[in-house]
């Protein structure tokens, strides 16, 4: 999996990982199915936004969904008190 560089559509994943109360790279993925916003994005972009949010403590995974392997992630900043003051919004790059 290639890193994802572009950072709107970081920005666009992180928006909708902390306006939902848990979604897994599938759901955000099935948000942009008729790829309206993001034409050339696929899943792996996805997840490798959601890994980069992830290493910058923005967003954290929890356990997968009964009858799934996949993590549900969950914004850190409306969940455990972290993030930058400004919100998880505030500095995505």
């Amino acid at each position: 999996m290639g890193k994802e560089k572009d950072p709107e559509f970081i920005k666009w994943v992180l928006e909708k990982v902390c306006g939902s109360d848990g979604i897994t790279a599938k759901e955000i993925k099935k948000i942009d199915e008729r790829k309206q916003y993001w034409p050339d994005k696929v899943k792996s972009n996805v997840n490798s936004a959601l890994y980069q949010l992830q290493g910058e403590g923005k967003i954290y995974p929890a356990g997968p969904a009964e009858g799934s392997s996949a993590p549900v992630w969950h914004c850190s900043d409306k969940d455990n008190g972290g993030g930058s003051s400004s919100g998880p919004l505030g500095s995505i790059l």
